[in-house]
């Protein structure tokens, strides 16, 4: 149980946290199988974007921007909401090219799917970050995924938004050059400290070789806690 102290003795319990996506329409989960949950919060985290290759020389360094940070999406349940049965897909880490001109691709949507009156959710992933090379020798980080927002009477569901990787950084006829910092999701309860959702960390060069990411993108996340 989650320390709940100040909830009037509520008891919070998280009934599971994955980055992957075992159950299926045909194949279910049931969070509330002995029927004892007043509620339940639902945060699903899209996948990071990846980041472009740099190639740089030693008269001309090239820095390319950090991948997009995953969007986040949660919802209040109650059991009714909730139903019995519900399932998801979690959003894959965008990828980081090794070699050619390539930029980084977008992190994967989650989703998230239930058979009661709530809503269905959506997170998206973060934007991967364009190559950079000796022409355009500071590419801009990928932008931060968001998600759908869903409207039930006058409940609104809580979209956070993915920060922004940061752009490379590289000094013209230099061969100094910085890679940017990956765009993250917003640190919260979906995360537990270990970064789901981080895009990728930009690359670097300054050798004639492919710089390829300092990081890899990460993947996204669910967790359902039950009270």
């Amino acid at each position: 149980p989650l320390n709940t102290a100040g909830l009037g003795g509520l008891q919070a319990t998280r009934v599971c946290q994955w980055a992957n996506s075992p159950y299926t329409a045909s194949n279910p989960y049931n969070p509330n199988i002995d029927g004892q949950a007043e509620g339940f919060l639902v945060i699903i985290i899209g996948g990071g974007g990846g980041a472009g290759i740099s190639l740089g020389t030693s008269s001309q360094g090239s820095a390319s921007g950090g991948g997009g940070g995953a969007g986040s999406v949660l919802w209040f349940y109650s059991p009714a909401e909730m139903g019995t049965a519900c399932y998801w897909s979690i959003g894959g880490a965008g990828s980081s090219p090794t070699s050619g001109l390539n930029a980084g691709t977008n992190g994967g949507t989650s989703y998230f799917y239930t058979n009661g009156s709530g809503p269905n959710l959506t997170a998206y992933g973060g934007q991967g970050s364009q190559y950079s090379d000796t022409s355009n020798f500071s590419s801009g980080g990928g932008a931060g995924g968001s998600g759908a927002w869903v409207t039930i009477g006058n409940d609104t569901n809580c979209v956070m938004r993915g920060s922004n990787g940061d752009s490379g950084i590289a000094v013209s006829n230099n061969s100094s050059c910085h890679s940017g910092q990956a765009g993250y999701a917003v640190q919260g309860p979906g995360t537990s400290g270990s970064n789901w959702g981080r895009g990728a960390w930009g690359a670097k060069s300054n050798n004639s070789n492919w710089g390829s990411a300092n990081g890899n993108a990460l993947s996204g996340i669910i967790t359902i806690y039950k009270f």
